[in-house]
């Protein structure tokens, strides 16, 4: 998390996940429910990544959506980043981590779970490269696809990526409908505001609690309790 001036703080979630599996299309349909007065333009960053020593530079973009949250005693950024998915592109990813208070792992359910599973090895080996414990790092699979006719990974082996934490959830979505994009953001913001207000005491000058912070956010981002599938609910 980062403190910036004038009281603002700004928290990151990165999407990570394999290529194709839908993280820009989460973002999208979350820029597109915001209010037009407090719509931030979805951005496509240019990044130049030299693939090994010797070759030429080429350019992957990743996306980042800001969604700000303004209270009386300051200001509160959420910076949404979806990472490239091609694997020569790990240096961006592991860049782009180095900052997380936040994960959502894209799975994608038209892939083998053997897809899936390589993929995410690749984010925690990005963690702990980075010097981020991966087993401690607020974390969310989003099962992307989930509605597919002849699913490839299902519920079950989405939540085998990550056995070994009960406090993983696994989201059901169809993101190109915008099912599950919510849910999926409020609940890793769930296990997110905890640690953050425990790691920057500065976080509680903006006067947030959990569920007054969930609820700006639910407002923000227009969404009713019975367009969320249960349990984000403040």
């Amino acid at each position: 998390m980062a403190l910036l001036a004038n009281r603002n703080h700004t928290i990151q979630l990165v999407y990570c996940g394999p290529l194709g599996s839908g993280k820009t299309t989460n973002l999208r349909r979350l820029a597109a429910w915001l209010p037009d007065r407090f719509r931030s333009r979805l951005l496509t960053v240019d990044s130049p990544v030299r693939r090994t020593a010797g070759d030429d530079s080429s350019t992957q973009c990743f996306d980042l959506l800001p969604i700000v949250l303004d209270t009386d005693q300051g200001r509160l950024k959420l910076r949404l980043i979806s990472v490239p998915g091609n694997r020569m592109y790990e240096p961006v990813r592991r860049l782009l981590l180095r900052g997380a208070d936040g994960v959502v792992f894209v799975a994608d359910g038209t892939l083998p779970q053997e897809e899936n599973q390589k993929s995410f090895a690749e984010l925690r080996t990005s963690l702990r490269e980075n010097g981020r414990a991966p087993d401690s790092m607020p974390l969310v699979i989003q099962l992307n696809k989930s509605d597919a006719s002849a699913p490839k990974t299902s519920v079950e082996q989405a939540q085998a990526l990550c056995c070994e934490r009960s406090d993983v959830a696994v989201i059901p979505a169809c993101a190109e409908r915008g099912t599950g994009v919510a849910q999926t953001v409020l609940h890793l913001m769930r296990m997110v505001w905890p640690t953050a207000l425990h790691e920057h005491e500065s976080l509680a000058s903006l006067g947030l609690d959990l569920p007054q912070m969930l609820g700006r956010l639910r407002l923000r981002l227009q969404v009713r309790d019975d367009e969320l599938l249960g349990g984000d609910t403040p």
